[in-house]
Formats: C-alpha cells, structure tokens, sequence
C-alpha cells in the first residue's frame, strides 16, 4: 500500500538518523537504496507498525542510542497524530518515577535485587498507541 504524506514524511524523518548515523557514504548508500526503495506501508495504520518496517533499528551497521530513538518517536507521534504532545518528556516522566519508586522499594528491601530496567523506547510505542489508537 502506498504511503500517505504523513507516512512519507515520518519515514523520511527516519532516514535522517541514518544518514546522520553514518559516515561512510557508500555503505549508507547501499543501506538506504535497500531498506526505502519501496515505501509499501500496511494497512493497518499503528504506530509501531510504522516503527518495525520504517523506525530506527540498531544493527551491526547502524547504532541508535535512546535519546535519538524517543526524538524521532516524538516527530512521528506530532507528524502523524497532529497532536501537542511531547513523548519525550512524558517518557523521561515515566522513567523519573520508576526510579524514584525502585529507590524507595530497595530502602524498604535492601537485601532483594532490584531491576533498574526501564523499558526501551520501542515498548513505549505500545502505549502511545494505546493513548492515541490508530493514524489516518
């Protein structure tokens, strides 16, 4: 299925992180030609559907931190939600809180394991499509 304008625009939002990602230009060439030669989108119009064909996905050739992961989250949910929503600050508002309460859990337990993992910015687009449901 072809992509409507807000698709094309948050895939060639994507793109950027990996032209800026990476420096050798033949390798990024060949990389690009391959992975957006056909802009075919489904249609099932989700979030993270968008994200898993066209998001930003480290690999032996590409490394994203998270912080480049949640900026382009964040273009995408404005580009294709239309709405004033800042994911970014909302996520490191989760991530605050869960450490404050895995703070507040070890000083009541020390002696059990805490796991400090909060989950990646890919497990947060689960819930800005529970938030925001489906783009059209």
């Amino acid at each position: 299925m072809k992509p409507s304008f807000k698709e094309l625009e948050a895939i060639k939002l994507a793109e950027h992180y990996y032209n800026k990602n990476d420096k050798s230009f033949k390798k990024k060439y060949l990389f690009l030609k391959f992975k957006f030669k056909s802009y075919n989108v489904e249609a099932n119009k989700t979030l993270s559907n968008l994200w898993n064909s066209f998001g930003l996905k480290s690999s032996t050739k590409f490394k994203f931190t998270d912080d480049e992961k949640l900026e382009c989250i964040n273009k995408w949910v404005k580009v294709l939600y239309k709405v004033d929503f800042d994911a970014t600050a909302n996520y490191n508002c989760k991530l605050k809180e869960f450490q404050q309460e895995m703070k507040h859990y070890h000083s009541e337990n020390p002696d059990t394991h805490v796991s400090w993992n909060f989950p990646s910015p890919e497990k947060y687009i689960k819930e800005l499509e529970a938030k925001f449901g489906n783009y059209s």
